[in-house]
């Protein structure tokens, strides 16, 4: 599956029915979204960084647009550093 293709997918709820992705299904998508790590063979992952907290704050709201119109639940943790003169 290339990145192509995957961008034309859509989204739908995901329930205790949903049948989780198998090994081979999750390294074909893992090729497409290069920076992604599977986690527990049902999750996954990825590390962002950003030069300031605004950044930080326009790229959550881009996502939230996207998982909002997919109808799509993320969860996202936040780590700060900070550092004084």
């Amino acid at each position: 599956m290339d990145e192509c293709k995957l961008r034309e997918k859509k989204c739908g709820p995901c329930n205790d029915k949903t049948p989780q992705l198998n090994h081979e299904e999750i390294e074909q998508y893992r090729l497409a979204v290069p920076n992604w790590t599977p986690v527990w063979g049902y999750k996954i992952h990825r590390t962002f960084r950003f030069n300031n907290f605004r950044a930080a704050v326009v790229f959550i709201e881009q996502i939230a647009i996207i998982a909002e119109t997919e109808n799509h639940t993320l969860i996202f943790s936040f780590t700060t550093a900070s550092t004084w003169p």
